[in-house]
């Protein structure tokens, strides 16, 4: 069934698949951000559902409680937003005396905050299936129909397998990009080293693998700092603000250095650039330190959010 070349097309088939065996009017897969914020990144729906694709959720959408849960099951399903839950009797065991743990029940009653916003969704059915990348969740496959919806045995085992299945392909697809990766940063290192080090060598096999070394950072530039000597590359700034940038991660004294969004003082002018992020890798000299910076822009994208 996956034998699709990249993990969108993967997704985008899982979707389409788990429609087809389940009968939901909509099924998404959203993948989560290290805030565990979610965003849609493939969907199959009906004709008159609407589409949620590229839409973004809130990570207060699924709670870590949520996540834990869905980290330890592969399917969660609510077949009727109004169900009546049932009581336990007695709420504590007198054995243990203690509530009974329901987490790995498929009969757990569910949090009324969340029936209360599948109504608000317009929905009177759901299931969720867990994307694992090992051990960590990666992302959901989340269906959604506006008509209770009762799914046999045999159809949620089968989701689970889906579900498991997708989950061996972010595993494999994403090691391998990782790995393509490394291949790319080690050849470029030993290009680096092959050049013997002076400032004319490196600066001479960086500008000649200009469009490798700022794809490997994902940067629109980057800056070379050796021997005293600066040299930009692609899109940075002034090469003064640059400068300064550089020298003020050389004074935290770290070998690498790296964030989403520099802090620097104020004084250095970034937010008149398009720097936002650095990557930054110090090599200590007797009398100076040398650097190797990527940069990454400042991202102004409009995204739609639900939830």
């Amino acid at each position: 069934m996956m034998v699709t070349e990249n993990l969108q097309d993967v997704l985008e088939l899982a979707c389409e698949e788990l429609r087809k065996l389940t009968g939901f009017a909509r099924v998404l897969a959203y993948k989560f951000d290290g805030d565990w914020n979610g965003q849609v990144i493939a969907e199959s729906r009906d004709e008159v559902t609407e589409s949620l694709l590229h839409h973004h959720f809130p990570a207060s959408d699924i709670p870590k409680q949520a996540r834990d849960l869905y980290t330890s099951n592969w399917l969660r399903l609510i077949p009727n937003v109004d169900y009546k839950p049932a009581k336990i009797i007695p709420e504590i065991n007198p054995i243990t005396d203690q509530q009974l743990d329901l987490s790995n029940s498929v009969l757990r009653s569910v949090s009324p905050v969340h029936l209360e916003y599948m109504r608000n969704m317009g929905q009177a059915a759901s299931m969720s299936v867990s994307l694992l990348k090992g051990k960590q969740l990666w992302g959901l496959i989340s269906c959604h129909n506006p008509k209770p919806l009762y799914l046999k045995y045999d159809v949620r085992v089968a989701s689970e397998f889906v579900g498991q299945m997708v989950s061996a392909q972010i595993v494999a697809r994403e090691e391998s990009s990782e790995t393509d990766h490394k291949l790319q940063l080690k050849k470029l290192y030993d290009d680096l080293l092959k050049n013997g080090g002076s400032y004319d060598a490196i600066k001479g096999s960086i500008e000649a693998n200009a469009a490798t070394t700022l794809g490997l950072a994902d940067a629109i530039g980057a800056a070379l700092l050796i021997d005293g000597e600066l040299t930009l590359l692609g899109r940075t700034a002034d090469p003064k603000i640059v400068r300064n940038l550089l020298d003020w991660v050389i004074e935290k004294r770290e070998p690498i250095f790296a964030t989403q969004k520099i802090s620097a003082p104020e004084s250095m002018n970034l937010d008149q650039t398009y720097i936002s992020g650095i990557l930054a890798v110090s090599i200590p000299r007797e009398n100076s330190t040398d650097v190797v910076a990527w940069f990454r822009q400042t991202e102004r994208d409009q995204e739609k959010w639900a939830g």
